[in-house]
């Protein structure tokens, strides 16, 4: 299968570089395996507006399906991983899963939570498994795309245990303190819909996602939806848009130079690596073309 989809991505990206589109931005982390009967109006959009998006998986067969709608774009990320909260199904079938990480171009979604899932006995179970995912990234030098809500400082020392440096911190919202931790180490940080003000009354800390967006290094930051949420599901543009609008805000900047920022900052993040070279290609083309216009 993956052999197969490596084939048809191949044909995809040439017809990219034919047609010569422009990306629009990134969106660093999304789910489209969430999206069914919406699947096609959700690919329409990203064809009309094209962003390159990192579709992340909680589950096996999330990944299954995912694959399976990247053949149909070029602009689409596979990652395989387990979601924290499913870590008591999964973590006795471990050795099933070496193959698909063998051949995944990106782990996630992969990480802690103990934010969410209060019940103190899962955590064992939760460290296990990402304790087992990072072993394969250190082994196969994969980009870790990670879940670490309320559970930032024990994710960070695992992740210096095991030497990653390849990192995706998907929608940061721990402690201001603990955020030069993050930075010195050089790992991305993703600015999500948490930013957004319509949340402000939802969120205890919105007001401390605020101050990250504005803090997080320009050659840090990332950009994502983790869409497409619940019926009735955003497109993906669509979704990306008034979060891009915000940062843009807060940073006392434009959409524009935000989401060059973006595209210019995965570029860096994947550069040299053998797996995601099709995408690679795909950034410089952009950014060449963008540099023309």
């Amino acid at each position: 299968m993956v052999n197969e989809f490596l084939f048809l991505l191949f044909i995809a990206q040439y017809s990219f570089f034919i047609s010569g589109v422009d990306l629009v931005s990134l969106d660093a982390h999304c789910h489209w395996s969430f999206y069914e009967d919406d699947l096609e109006s959700a690919l329409a959009e990203l064809n009309v507006h094209p962003i390159l998006v990192v579709s992340v998986s909680g589950e096996p067969s999330a990944y299954q399906k995912t694959l399976e709608i990247a053949k149909r774009s070029p602009y689409i990320i596979p990652a395989f991983g387990i979601h924290p909260s499913r870590a008591a199904e999964y973590v006795n079938q471990l050795d099933q899963f070496t193959d698909l990480i063998i051949n995944c171009l990106m782990l996630g979604e992969i990480g802690l939570d103990h934010f969410f899932i209060k019940d103190t006995s899962q955590y064992p179970v939760q460290r296990q498994l990402f304790e087992f995912f990072l072993n394969k990234a250190k082994t196969h030098n994969l980009i870790v795309n990670l879940h670490t809500k309320g559970a930032d400082e024990e994710t960070i020392t695992l992740l210096d245990a095991y030497g990653i440096t390849r990192v995706i911190m998907h929608g940061y919202e721990g402690p201001i303190e603990l955020l030069a931790k993050v930075v010195d180490r050089g790992f991305y940080i993703t600015v999500s819909q948490s930013v957004l003000p319509q949340w402000e009354t939802t969120i205890p800390h919105w007001k401390r996602i605020q101050t990250i967006a504005q803090e997080v290094p320009q050659d840090l930051l990332l950009t994502e939806t983790d869409g497409p949420g619940p019926p009735p599901r955003q497109m993906p543009y669509t979704k990306l848009q008034p979060i891009i609008a915000h940062i843009a805000k807060l940073r006392k900047t434009n959409i524009k130079e935000i989401n060059h920022t973006v595209i210019s900052n995965f570029q860096s993040l994947i550069h040299g690596d053998s797996k995601l070279n099709q995408y690679s290609l795909l950034l410089q083309q952009s950014q060449l073309a963008q540099t023309d216009q």
